[in-house]
């Protein structure tokens, strides 16, 4: 677990986490050599009258004090470094590592979860090596001051140590409690962030139905559970610091009772007694303070777990060791195809599905909602495997291809039309290195050229976070000049033009027609108008090819086809 988590952490993080320990041990030992000193200042300096002791002992209390601020500071800094280093580094770990997973592992972390992961639990693991600096401190003072403690006074050594039981036995009741507690708090944390990232996203709907008030409640019910579980973490960790004060009352009683005894007994000098009491006083505040960070240590304990699932989960879809790098040849061809999303459904997605498209064709895929249509670009695109069957490119399997290769191959216009903030040339390009002439091709392609040279500042108009300051109809057109500028092999539309009209869709598939001939098409739709002029048309239904051929076979042959159609045409 340890490795998993230190995966990566940079050559910086490495060296100020190696001599912090060394920097507050240094600190530590001067700060139990303060009452040594006082000790001798006492009973030399005040009690023997000695101005010269007593100038003396000033000075090395004054050397060791600085000594001690030097290391402390030196410390404090590397420790700070350390542990901001380490949560940036593990941001982008846990970053890259869900950038590499395929939908099915992602599909197991709630996107509000994940968020919560990045943010909220990589600070309480920040917090938790920050505190390292007090754990290494205190553990230091505590055994200083006891090994001091008994060369001074072996019965009150033995007297300091009798009490640590009370304290060590209450520290683990309160672990015991606390850290159950945080595991609730983290998954209403999840549940919290979720209900307000769909709050937000859907925004619209909720104002369109006056449900503001519902969502109100359901956000006040869960930040209501927030807070008791909280409260009740907070009432018993508050526990501690009473102890821990009733053992250092006790203790002191106790060596003020021996100590004066002693010193009667000419057993125990005066500055001795009262470096003792300092030895004392030291120990059982640096135990308060283990205690503290034992806390902050335990209260991060779910948010590792909850990180390590991330950092652990097995990469589903990846490429192999020596995966074919470039693609040669593009026929596409699904043989017995057979999928289903969860494992334990009894049904297929898809069942039985035989497709194949050679270079250049166009191919049509047709059906109700929730007919499979979707699925079978998931898994031409890799985002999910097959469960029976093979999907083949170039009479090769996909798996053999590296992800790069296929994807780069293939242009994708999604359902759902995905626009990032930034600008609207920004959304085209990708991250690509296209000309500006390209760009420029690309939105005359897909029929934007014209809204967007209207704009102010045409392609460099600002795209909000989703695309909200744009119609439907203006963000199917960006996402498709997005997939067109990439020159695919392979050219997807997943019901991509839902939001167009039929004029501005017919000129759409009349560019693709002719500026990518060579090019395998793949049009899904819903609207035959939008797959009629297909080589081939694949109607699905309940996961099953029904019948196949174009559209003057399918309207004399296929019962579905053509009550769809004739549908859309009373329309």
């Amino acid at each position: 677990m340890f490795k998993i988590l230190f995966f990566n952490t940079t050559k910086s993080f490495k060296l100020h986490i190696f001599i912090v320990p060394i920097f507050l041990i240094i600190e530590s030992l001067t700060t139990v050599l303060v009452p040594y000193f006082i000790s001798d200042l006492i009973n030399f300096g005040i009690i023997g009258r000695d101005k010269n002791a007593l100038t003396q002992y000033s000075l090395i209390l004054l050397g060791v004090a600085a000594i001690g601020f030097t290391f402390g500071y030196l410390g404090g800094r590397s420790i700070t470094i350390a542990s901001v280093e380490f949560a940036k580094q593990l941001r982008v770990n846990i970053f890259e590592r869900y950038q590499s997973f395929s939908v099915k592992n992602t599909d197991k972390f709630e996107k509000a979860s994940v968020l919560t992961r990045m943010t909220t639990d990589i600070n309480f693991i920040q917090q938790s090596i920050q505190s390292g600096r007090m754990a290494i401190r205190g553990m230091s003072v505590f055994l200083f001051a006891l090994v001091l403690m008994f060369v001074t006074s072996w019965k009150l050594g033995v007297a300091s140590v009798a009490i640590m039981p009370i304290i060590i036995t209450g520290i683990l009741l309160v672990y015991r409690f606390v850290i159950g507690n945080y595991k609730k708090l983290f998954k209403q944390y999840d549940q919290l962030n979720n209900l307000t990232k769909e709050s937000i996203a859907a925004a619209r709907v909720v104002k369109s139905y006056h449900q503001q008030d519902n969502e109100i409640q359901k956000f006040n019910r869960v930040a209501g559970f927030i807070y008791k579980n909280f409260t009740k973490i907070e009432r018993i960790t508050a526990l501690i610091s009473p102890i821990v004060l009733f053992c250092i009352y006790a203790l002191a009683i106790a060596i003020a009772w021996i100590g004066t005894n002693n010193i009667v007994d000419g057993q125990l000098d005066i500055g001795s007694l009262a470096s003792v009491f300092a030895y004392a006083f030291q120990m059982l505040i640096n135990l308060l303070l283990l205690a503290v960070v034992y806390v902050t240590i335990i209260t991060a304990k779910p948010s590792k777990d909850r990180i390590i699932e991330v950092l652990t989960e097995k990469i589903d879809i990846k490429d192999k060791k020596y995966a074919i790098d470039t693609v040669s040849n593009y026929e596409v061809e699904f043989k017995d195809v057979s999928f289903k999303y969860v494992d334990t459904n009894p049904h297929h997605n898809l069942d039985k599905i035989n497709i194949k498209i050679k270079p250049g064709q166009t191919i049509g895929i047709i059906g109700p909602t929730g007919s499979g249509k979707t699925s079978i670009v998931n898994l031409l695109t890799r985002l999910y495997e097959c469960n029976e069957g093979e999907v083949l490119l170039n009479n090769t399997q996909l798996s053999n291809y590296s992800l790069k290769a296929l994807r780069d191959a293939i242009g994708i216009v999604p359902q759902k039309s995905i626009l990032y903030s930034g600008t609207i040339k920004d959304n085209i390009l990708m991250g690509g290195n296209y000309s500006d002439e390209e760009v420029e091709k690309a939105i005359t392609q897909a029929q934007a050229a014209e809204f967007i040279n209207k704009l102010p500042n045409k392609l460099d108009s600002v795209v909000e976070q989703n695309g909200t300051n744009f119609s439907g109809g203006q963000r199917q057109r960006i996402c498709i000049a997005r997939a067109m500028i990439r020159k695919p092999k392979i050219l997807i539309f997943d019901d991509s033009t839902s939001a167009l009209d039929t004029k501005t869709d017919a000129l759409i598939q009349s560019s693709f027609n002719n500026d990518f001939k060579e090019s395998s098409k793949i049009l899904i739709s819903q609207r035959v108008s939008s797959i009629k002029n297909a080589d081939l048309i694949y109607v699905l239904n309940n996961g099953h090819i029904v019948a196949s051929g174009n559209h003057e076979y399918l309207i004399e042959n296929s019962e579905l086809y053509r009550e769809i159609n004739q549908s859309q045409t009373e329309q």
